[in-house]
């Protein structure tokens, strides 16, 4: 028997709100979830959160149509929180941390086959410490981070060696798996990196 339910396992995000909050069938809250450092994939039945230093959160629906909607679901209530995120500014020792703009809304290539370079944009600008970068397709987060299961894509500065997540760098460009994904790009597909950058002024 499963443990979450499609209609009652997440909240929407309201003013104030920073994380993602998980709760099972009984209402009960058992993961509050950082979307910033935070990526979603499906496997089957269950959806899995992975963030940097802290053990994966699997979470169990009755059947793989409930975890699709369920990541769909994750991934909208994740953007909204970002954009959240992105009205308000720190300031620290004359620093700044914003999100880029500078790598939206990018026109895909045609990607048939693994290893196939995803988007002709590199990352533009530096990432920030401690940060990581993720990707969208056509708004919906896709898995980041390896030549492997469970990622669809990974960042590379030549195409064969990866990146590990929270290794990204400026120039790096986007390469994608089809056979981990179960699709192909397009130049149809518009793809975003999301990932925060410092701001010295």
């Amino acid at each position: 028997m499963a443990n979450y339910d499609l209609k009652t396992f997440v909240t929407n995000p309201v003013k104030g709100d920073v994380k993602i909050k998980i709760y099972d069938k009984s209402s009960t809250l058992k993961y509050s979830v950082d979307p910033r450092v935070s990526v979603f994939y499906k496997n089957s039945n269950l959806v899995i959160i992975k963030s940097p230093g802290i053990a994966d959160v699997v979470l169990d629906f009755e059947t793989s149509a409930e975890a699709s909607s369920a990541l769909v679901r994750l991934s909208g209530i994740k953007q909204e929180l970002l954009d959240m995120f992105s009205g308000s500014i720190t300031a620290v020792n004359n620093q700044i941390t914003v999100f880029s703009k500078l790598n939206l809304n990018m026109k895909a290539n045609v990607s048939t086959f693994d290893g196939a370079l995803a988007c002709s944009t590199p990352i533009r600008e530096i990432p920030a410490p401690y940060s990581m970068v993720k990707v969208f397709i056509n708004g919906v987060e896709v898995s980041v981070g390896g030549k492997v299961y469970p990622f669809d894509c990974y960042f590379s500065v030549d195409g064969i060696t990866e990146r590990i997540l929270g290794d990204e760098r400026i120039g790096d460009k986007l390469y994608w798996n089809k056979s981990v994904s179960g699709y192909k790009l397009d130049e149809t597909d518009l793809i975003d990196f999301v990932y925060l950058v410092k701001i010295i002024f």
